[in-house]
């Protein structure tokens, strides 16, 4: 369990989260709310990307930085931008000892580009090598920062399926997404911030009456329906 209390930041003499007490477990979370909520501000400071005060605790123990990128894999909106090696198998290996990178890259059906740049890769899988990669080492927390965008419909299944195997794992998995209609389904909790305060958390009926107000559309299944909103 991942616990967040009275954690709040600043950016340019501007509050922009404010005393968010949030708790992180197992299962699927879904972090929704309108742009400039705060949600991926929310997830750099549970890396250490940003300077925040308040406290947090990562299964019990003090948060720092080298805890935090050590229990946290995390894929970014823009795969790009997470790129370091040379190749698809120096990228999954890249300061990993011990890994099977063969056996991730198969995983994940990348083996046949091991040798390949990552920049020369097709956007869907640059996406399933950031996965790989934020996966390698089975962190017992994973953060997909919009991993659904531009993705075919295979592409989001696939994604879909790696979410569901994490989780079954026991793996925390934290997904901040605009579109709910394609996992709603799967989700054990939902967090809706607004304008950088926790507007409400629980489970998909509990917070359903909210999505509106958090600036969050609501998938046209209804409250009763949620179950059919998967792309699986």
């Amino acid at each position: 369990m991942i616990l967040i209390r009275s954690l709040s930041l600043v950016k340019a003499g501007h509050r922009v989260l404010h005393d968010i007490d949030l708790d992180w477990g197992g299962g699927i979370t879904l972090l929704a709310g309108a742009n400039g909520a705060g949600k991926t501000l929310l997830t750099r400071c549970l890396l250490g990307l940003e300077d925040f005060t308040g406290s947090i605790t990562i299964d019990g123990a003090s948060w720092n930085r080298d805890r935090a990128r050590q229990s946290i894999g995390y894929v970014i909106q823009d795969p790009q931008r997470h790129f370091l090696g040379l190749s698809c198998a120096e990228e999954v290996g890249f300061g990993r000892r011990g890994v099977d990178v063969s056996g991730v890259l198969r995983r994940f059906g990348l083996e046949p580009y091991a040798e390949v740049p990552p920049l020369l890769l097709s956007g869907g899988e640059q996406r399933r090598l950031a996965l790989a990669t934020a996966t390698a080492l089975n962190p017992p927390y994973l953060i997909l920062d919009e991993p659904f965008n531009a993705l075919d419909r295979d592409g989001v299944r696939e994604t879909l399926r790696v979410m569901l195997e994490r989780s079954r794992a026991g793996t925390g998995v934290l997904v901040i997404t605009h579109d709910l209609e394609k996992c709603l389904a799967h989700a054990d909790r939902v967090v809706l911030l607004q304008q950088g305060t926790v507007m409400a958390a629980g489970t998909v009926s509990e917070v359903w009456s909210k999505f509106d107000a958090a600036g969050v559309h609501p998938p046209g299944a209804g409250p009763d329906g949620y179950s059919t909103c998967t792309w699986l």
